[in-house]
């Protein structure tokens, strides 16, 4: 992508609307976001990678889309140009670590992903069979299907889905409960915090499903 902003930029306009569609729709929770965000920066515990020249028109194409979205909607109007977007990138092959307005939201169907690894590590300790989940794997990634990650986060268990975000190396995510038409807290705590995570966690997960031995 080196000297095309262009297509950073339609890329990524594709990618953040395909996020936004992906489940928060239908979760029917309001999340609170922090009064205050950070500027964009380079994460500062990673200070000693080089970003190489293609991040660095990745960044200023991604803060410039930041700054070019449109909140004219009653529910966005007046509001900073960071308070709802929140952005990790990472080049596993570079190395190269963007983290832009980091903040802690409801993930909406992120946790979909955790779910993934969670039921893929159930089924390489053999206490879940895979063909007898495949569909439900493929609706609950390709078609973002609630119901399919319901039963799946149930029978991976909540400790599983717990290490899998501890063998990840997530710091700010917690998922605790389901999903509607079934957004039930796992194990019947309604005490039990909402899911919350970050980009930045999400970015760890994709690197661990990525680096899957199988």
């Amino acid at each position: 992508m080196r000297n095309q902003p262009q297509t950073i930029r339609k890329t990524l306009c594709t990618a953040l609307v395909l996020t936004l569609l992906a489940g928060c729709g239908t979760a029917g929770r309001v999340y609170d976001p922090p009064t205050e965000l950070p500027g964009a920066t380079e994460n500062p515990r990673l200070s000693e990678v080089v970003v190489g020249q293609d991040t660095v028109l990745l960044q200023q194409a991604l803060m410039d889309l930041v700054q070019d979205a449109d909140r004219s909607g009653a529910d966005l109007a007046g509001t900073p140009p960071n308070e709802f977007i929140s952005i990790y990138y990472e080049d596993l092959e570079s190395g190269d670590i963007l983290s832009l307005y980091p903040a802690s939201y409801y993930p909406c169907s992120m946790v979909k992903l955790v779910c993934l690894a969670a039921v893929y590590d159930a089924i390489a300790d053999s206490e879940i069979q895979e063909e007898e989940v495949s569909d439900m794997l493929d609706a609950m990634i390709e078609i973002s299907d609630n119901t399919s990650y319901n039963v799946l986060a149930q029978l991976a268990g909540s400790d599983r889905i717990q290490h899998i975000l501890e063998a990840a190396g997530t710091r700010n995510t917690v998922v605790n409960h389901g999903l509607l038409p079934g957004d039930a807290y796992f194990g019947g705590d309604p005490e039990l915090p909402d899911n919350t995570a970050t980009a930045e966690d999400m970015g760890k997960i994709l690197r661990y499903i990525h680096n899957w031995p199988d």
